[in-house]
């Protein structure tokens, strides 16, 4: 059953968005001025989907080159990681795959992964002049071999 309160925040999701900034946190990925960065939580969110953790969000839109769910910002802002009591999920391959990575590396990576769900696959050759001027030749090659070294494309 879809929990939702008052202003239309879907409770179930807010949980595990609670226990994946509290994950997040605890294993060091994040500080509490990333909580605050929409577009670095959107592609946290969006790349963990591809290494089996679903947090409910659903991407449809990019904006400054990230794939972002206007969902998963407005529950930002209601997001309270300490209500979370026990993180039921664990996956030490995504966080040795994000941990310390800047944000425009994080963007790309998010994007790509969402070209390879949209499309089935994605080869380094099909990305658009327009993402290598945004990104640079230098961020999508290591974006893009991390994510087939990892498995994930």
């Amino acid at each position: 059953m879809l929990m939702v309160d008052i202003v239309g925040i879907n409770t179930r999701r807010l949980g595990k968005l609670n226990c994946f900034i509290k994950w997040l946190k605890d294993k060091g990925v994040i500080s509490m001025d990333d909580i605050l960065n929409s577009f670095k939580m959107n592609a946290y969110a969006s790349i963990v989907r591809a290494f089996g953790i679903d947090l409910g969000y659903e991407f449809n839109c990019i904006i400054k080159e990230t794939p972002y769910s206007i969902f998963l910002a407005r529950d930002l802002s209601h997001a309270k990681p300490e209500r979370c009591k026990s993180v039921p999920f664990s996956n030490e391959k995504f966080f040795s795959f994000v941990k310390g990575r800047d944000e425009d590396w994080l963007a790309c990576a998010a994007l790509l992964i969402n070209l390879k769900l949209r499309d089935g696959e994605v080869n380094e050759n099909d990305v658009s002049a327009g993402l290598r001027n945004w990104f640079g030749e230098t961020i999508i090659k290591s974006a893009f071999s991390e994510l087939k070294a990892a498995g994930v494309l």
